[in-house]
């Protein structure tokens, strides 16, 4: 499921959550059985199949690169973002 998180306009557009002035990110919501996969095995399917550090949405590339340095062990990880 994705959406976008924070900022304050009810509907944005991907343009406009990309150009930094709504305080909106993409936000993803995946839910999986520990009994079948680990969380790391699921974040390196989720970055081999999206790498965010590529786009051109400069508040996504700074919180993808920070969440991406940060994830060292199976330990879920959960990142609240405001505005």
């Amino acid at each position: 499921l994705l959406r976008y998180t924070g900022g304050h306009i009810q509907y944005p557009s991907y343009r406009s959550v990309c150009s930094g002035v709504t305080g909106h990110l993409e936000a993803v919501r995946i839910s999986y059985d520990p009994k079948v996969t680990t969380y790391r095995a699921l974040l390196d399917e989720f970055w081999r199949l999206h790498d965010p550090t590529v786009d051109h949405c400069p508040p996504e590339k700074r919180l993808a690169d920070g969440v991406a340095r940060g994830v060292a062990s199976d330990a879920p990880a959960q990142s609240v973002v405001g505005p």
